[in-house]
């Protein structure tokens, strides 16, 4: 019996393979062959790689041969691999920005929803600038934060600023005095402010005792949620042999006082409170560190009255402190990014409706209503003559009266209305102008409407 063409092709060795495959190629490319080609289908050049599997390499430059006869290409058998032509299926990927409150906070590094904050006890600040600085050059995560809060930073009346100043912050300090506290040494607080995110800042409270060190700050910064008007930041260091209850009744009365001056406003107490908790004097207030900052003791602490403000996690300590380096990510999330607009159906009081409707009532005869409301025995029904009365009111109400749709967004004021924003909207064009004397003008008409429609409310 004559040997079969997958025989032969079995019989050859690697090189004849080879040469045999070449052969055809240059033969394929010559035009004056293409019809004594003998032309070979997919299922028998895959019978012969089944009777030859080490031959299989030799094909991976001859790909193309596979698809010689589309008319005969039948489906691939399913356990060959080296001809297996499908793309690997890779699950959807979701396009756009990456997730989580790194990468939230590294896009958006100067303008966040709430400022990112670096607590710390460094128990002498001065000593520990060589490493401030050094991991303000080589860390872009302290370089961009917006607040640094340090407690224990010692420092005195005789340490000039320009010892522990920054290059692009603001200083605030809060020092520990020998008359109020009773104590030379130690102590101290204070806050420095990124000049990227906020330049706005002035120092409103600031409290040293032998139980209780503080300092407060108040910034308007660049970008602030519109449901926010201001930012307090609040530095704090509670000695260990502290009263509480006079510690907690201080706090009370400092953040208490401004919150009815602000109720809109973000307070952030941060600081080193040992074993004092803040919930006993503001049981409304969240906290947001849960791991050891000293040893297996949560004694630095941040409070907020916001909820779900933050996420804590630990960095290593500054120098020799004893006292674990927390750094806070901003976790809020706006009320325009939580909560979608919605629609509202006012209607629009205009000189003509008013006239309008006006002489309707008019026209309208009052008194065929009042006849049909009288009872058998010549009395006067109220009741139906009221409802009778108001449902041609209304009719006419709806008749008339032009109707328009408003959209509210969720972070809008409730005193926020069309007066207001129309004459927000006269002071953009005055300050485009240029005109001077019609910009004035503008802003008090701006802050005229807002305390009237803050009245109403």
């Amino acid at each position: 019996m004559a040997p079969t063409v997958a025989d032969v092709f079995a019989s050859l060795s690697r090189l004849q393979y080879t040469i045999l495959f070449l052969f055809l190629l240059s033969h394929l490319l010559s035009t004056q062959f293409i019809d004594a080609i003998v032309r070979y289908s997919r299922e028998e050049l895959l019978n012969i790689c089944r009777v030859q599997p080490e031959f299989e390499p030799n094909l991976l430059g001859f790909e193309f041969l596979l698809r010689l006869d589309p008319t005969n290409t039948p489906k691939q058998a399913p356990g060959v691999d080296a001809f297996d032509r499908r793309k690997t299926v890779h699950p959807k990927r979701r396009r756009g920005k990456r997730g989580g409150l790194h990468a939230r906070l590294k896009a958006r590094a100067n303008k966040p929803p709430l400022p990112s904050l670096l607590l710390a006890n460094v128990r002498s600040l001065e000593n520990k600038m060589d490493d401030l600085r050094a991991r303000i050059t080589t860390q872009r995560e302290v370089r961009e934060c917006c607040a640094l809060i340090f407690t224990e930073t010692w420092l005195a009346e005789n340490t000039p600023d320009t010892a522990v100043q920054l290059h692009a912050h603001s200083l605030h300090r809060g020092d520990r005095t020998a008359a109020a506290s009773g104590k030379t040494k130690g102590g101290g607080v204070c806050i420095y402010i990124n000049n990227r995110w906020c330049t706005d800042v002035q120092i409103v409270e600031k409290h040293c005792s032998a139980d209780i060190e503080l300092l407060m700050v108040k910034c308007r910064p660049f970008y602030l949620p519109r449901e926010f008007s201001a930012v307090y930041l609040l530095s704090v260091y509670i000695p260990p042999r502290a009263d509480h209850v006079t510690t907690l009744g201080t706090l009370y009365d400092v953040i208490n006082q401004k919150e009815t001056a602000h109720p809109d406003a973000v307070f952030i107490v941060a600081g080193d409170f040992n074993h004092c908790n803040l919930k006993g004097a503001l049981p409304k207030y969240y906290h947001y560190v849960d791991f050891p900052t000293r040893e297996e003791n949560i004694l630095d602490q941040v409070y907020s009255n916001v909820k779900n403000a933050y996420k804590a996690v630990p960095r290593p300590h500054f120098g020799q402190s004893d006292h674990v380096t927390v750094f806070l990510y901003p976790a809020y999330r706006q009320l325009l990014k939580r909560a979608p607009p919605t629609n509202k159906i006012i209607k629009v009081w205009s000189d003509e409706s008013l006239q309008t409707l006006q002489d309707c009532f008019e026209r309208t005869e009052w008194g065929v209503f009042k006849t049909a409301a009288i009872r058998e025995d010549l009395s006067l029904d109220l009741d139906e003559y009221a409802v009778v009365v108001s449902g041609v009111y209304k009719h006419l109400y709806r008749e008339y009266i032009q109707t328009k749709i408003c959209k509210i967004y969720p972070n809008d004021k409730p005193w926020m209305n069309w007066e207001v924003r129309s004459m927000m909207r006269a002071r953009s064009a005055a300050f485009e102008s240029g005109d001077s004397s019609g910009y004035k003008k503008a802003r008090y008409d701006v802050r005229r409407s807002i305390t009237q429609a803050q009245k109403t409310i």
